[in-house]
């Protein structure tokens, strides 16, 4: 049998560690050929070598490119390599994100404008690059992760830079779905209905009655979503919990972080094929 997203292409941005990761794993644990794109300057050559290593563990090829996905040029040269390295491309996972979740008084200008240039304009010009191939596949998608729009006062309000530099990613994703809603395409948003753990979290008192998830929950929902036929699902805003539900996954208990079961130092353990 083969597996959901079997010689499917996807190129995968800000996958250092966390959700990205756990996309990245869960895509090749489903059968895709990925390519991951890290930002220059971040993480060192063993890293790299490490990552490689465990995509490879799964059986699948992995391309690993790094480029500065504010300049253009950068990132249409990363695009083109990876069409050319595997003949095609898919899907691109638009995960990477820069943020602090302040008060508008507390956030520099300069701070906002960085946000904005990785939130906003790098989704932008990584969409506006591969859009071509995702068209021409004829099973393309595009999957940003970003949040629902949510202009409630406490939603907004708590963080107003960050949460529109945000919910701008989510309304392009959104607007290409309509843009291309003749082509066979899909273009859709993915974010957590709770709080993830990841390197530099910290569990809040505020956050001590909601259950704090791993890093998976988001890598097996994008996976389920990027598996369905591309059109079938489109501009739509959803929730890792929703997606797997809507897939039978009725209990979510075993996403759910457990400090002295995932918690080694200050990190939890790097996820393993079996943990996806």
């Amino acid at each position: 049998m083969s597996a959901p997203l079997d010689g499917r292409v996807l190129l995968v941005s800000g996958v250092s560690d966390g959700v990205g990761r756990a996309i990245l794993r869960s895509a090749a644990v489903a059968g895709a050929e990925v390519a991951v794109l890290l930002r220059q300057g971040v993480g060192s050559d063993a890293e790299s070598r490490a990552l490689l290593g465990e995509i490879e563990e799964c059986g699948r090829d992995c391309l690993i490119l790094r480029a500065d996905l504010r300049r253009e040029s950068e990132v249409m040269d990363v695009v083109a390599r990876v069409a050319d390295h595997y003949g095609r491309l898919d899907t691109i996972v638009c995960n990477a994100g820069s943020g602090v979740a302040d008060n508008t008084l507390a956030v520099e200008p300069d701070v906002f404008r960085a946000m904005v240039e990785v939130n906003l304009h790098a989704t932008y010009l990584l969409g506006r690059a591969a859009l071509p191939h995702l068209l021409e596949s004829g099973a393309g998608q595009l999957l940003s992760i970003a949040p629902p729009v949510d202009i409630s006062e406490e939603r907004l309000g708590s963080a107003v830079p960050w949460s529109v530099s945000k919910f701008a990613a989510t309304l392009l994703t959104l607007g290409w779905a309509a843009e291309f809603i003749e082509e066979r395409f899909s273009a859709n948003t993915l974010w957590p209905h709770r709080p993830i753990h990841e390197p530099g979290f910290v569990p809040f008192p505020a956050r001590s009655q909601s259950p704090v998830f791993l890093p998976s929950i988001m890598g097996e929902a994008a996976a389920e979503l990027l598996a369905r036929p591309a059109g079938q699902v489109t501009g739509r805003a959803l929730l890792d919990a929703e997606v797997l539900q809507a897939s039978g996954v009725a209990d979510l208990s075993t996403y759910v972080w457990r400090p002295r079961k995932h918690l080694t130092g200050a990190f939890p353990q790097p996820l393993r094929s079996s943990d996806v």
